[in-house]
């Protein structure tokens, strides 16, 4: 602790003292230290550095409940029953003189030429190796006491597991985002959403308002609603061409040239104000006539390298929900321009365990920690995010049917429901499919009223989606 304290003093330290607080728990730490890391709490509840001034008022207000509950003691302090009031007073008075004293030698440290990050690496990579020997010999301290060894090599995996999730160096990628700085460098408030781009589907904009940072839509439908057409035109396109702000795409299911063709096959009607239309299929065939051929060279040249939009960033290989944080943080730091983030679909996820002692994932725990994961990533990183999802067997026949999608009906089950912020269901019955039409849906919202049964024509062939009339709240 005292050589990374000092960093939680200084003026501008409020960013750094929340990451602390939120990244560690009291019990990694013991004595004197214990009450100095219940110090940096505290100021991060009331959002202010960890200075000398504050800490009077703290040892004076929140030391005694603190040595109490927790049974804080110094090597000497043994014989100390703090059932008995003067005892507990007493120990209270002698601790807090050592904090004191203790706060005065991590102000000792000298900062110069220091980083933060680096400091805080090498104390948890330290501070991991000690808790491993601890835990270690603890374990085998206890099996010299005949104790049951299934039980002893069970709660040792578990302590291990603890120490490398609270020991994680990844969670250092948040650092940057929380100090607030974007890619200008200006302060960004990390209390307010942001708007980003309108999705030119009148009943999502005119219920919502478009999309925002640090919101998770989620959007579900069967196989074959064409799903990521519609994530694809306005979303994915609708950032990059209309906000101008980069995009970021985990296509699972597509390939990269795919996609791209997806987006040039649709820019050609824009461009072209719908007097040239050319399918992506033809183009991903290669199956273009000279004349088309060059419209489709124009597009793809105006779209992706004239530089007058945001850019389309696609990765098509594997994600695991494990490296999330690994991955995405350090993309974000070196795309700053990046707003928005699509994922194709969350069934394609996989897990893949950061250590041996960690357990694999399955199924729709996958799913399930992916929306978490994604969550938490988009409010620290000030960006929005789109989940593609397919609907279980129950929700297929149920769109089928034309009946409700309710909680439940997507692939993951009611997790989504906690975690996206709105959440739209693609419906066809059978009729409706082949008459080119489909009926969209909101499961889930926040901070709208939320639309039943809005249809839609749709032309999948250069992913065009009309709105049909109105729709209706409810």
């Amino acid at each position: 602790m005292q050589r990374i304290f000092k960093w939680f003093t200084l003026n501008d330290a409020s960013a750094r003292v929340d990451w602390f607080a939120k990244a560690f728990d009291a019990v990694e730490f013991k004595g004197e230290d214990r009450l100095l890391f219940y110090y940096i709490k505290y100021c991060s509840d009331l959002g202010i550095p960890a200075a000398e001034r504050y800490l009077d008022a703290f040892l004076r207000t929140e030391s005694k409940k603190h040595i109490k509950t927790d049974n804080i003691k110094l090597n000497d302090m043994n014989n100390f029953n703090y059932d008995e009031p003067a005892a507990l007073e007493e120990a209270t008075r002698i601790i807090n003189q050592v904090v004191v004293s203790r706060y005065q030698q991590c102000m000792e440290e000298d900062l110069e030429g220091r980083n933060f990050k680096v400091d805080m690496r090498t104390f948890m990579t330290e501070r991991y190796k000690e808790r491993m020997i601890e835990i270690m010999t603890e374990s085998f301290s206890n099996l010299n006491t005949g104790q049951d060894p299934k039980e002893i090599g069970s709660e040792m995996t578990y302590q291990l597991q603890l120490i490398a999730s609270n020991y994680d160096v990844n969670k250092l990628y948040k650092l940057d985002f929380l100090e607030g700085r974007n890619k200008d460098g200006d302060t960004a408030d990390k209390d307010t959403m942001r708007h980003l781009f309108d999705t030119n589907l009148p009943c999502i904009d005119g219920d919502v308002g478009g999309t925002f940072s640090k919101q998770l839509m989620a959007m579900e439908g069967s196989p074959g609603t064409g799903k990521t057409r519609l994530a694809m035109i306005h979303f994915a396109y609708q950032c990059a061409v209309v906000a101008k702000k980069d995009v970021f795409i985990n296509e699972l299911e597509l390939s990269i040239g795919e996609i791209r063709n997806m987006l040039v096959a649709h820019h050609i009607i824009n461009l072209w104000n719908g007097k040239v239309k050319i399918p992506d299929s033809l183009i991903n065939k290669d199956m273009l006539t000279p004349e088309q051929r060059q419209y489709v060279n124009a597009a793809r040249i105006d779209l992706f390298e004239s530089g007058k939009y945001g850019k389309f960033i696609i990765d098509d290989s594997k994600l695991y929900v494990e490296d999330l944080e690994s991955t995405m943080y350090p993309l974000l730091r070196r795309n700053r321009n990046i707003g928005y983030w699509i994922i194709d679909y969350a069934g394609l996820a996989a897990s893949r365990p950061v250590d041996k002692y960690a357990p694999r994932l399955h199924g729709f725990e996958i799913i399930q920690e992916l929306y978490k994961r994604v969550k938490d990533i988009i409010k620290t990183a000030d960006i929005g995010a789109l989940i593609i999802n397919q609907f279980s067997k129950d929700g297929v026949e149920a769109a089928r049917m034309g009946k409700p999608i309710i909680a439940g009906h997507v692939e993951g089950g009611q997790i989504v429901e906690r975690h996206a912020d709105y959440e739209i269901a693609m419906t066809a019955t059978e009729e409706q499919s082949l008459a080119n039409t489909m009926m969209m849906s909101t499961v889930k919202v926040r901070a709208a009223k939320g639309f039943k049964n809005v249809p839609f024509n749709k032309d999948l062939s250069v992913s065009i989606f009309r709105q049909l009339k109105q729709m209706q709240v409810g």
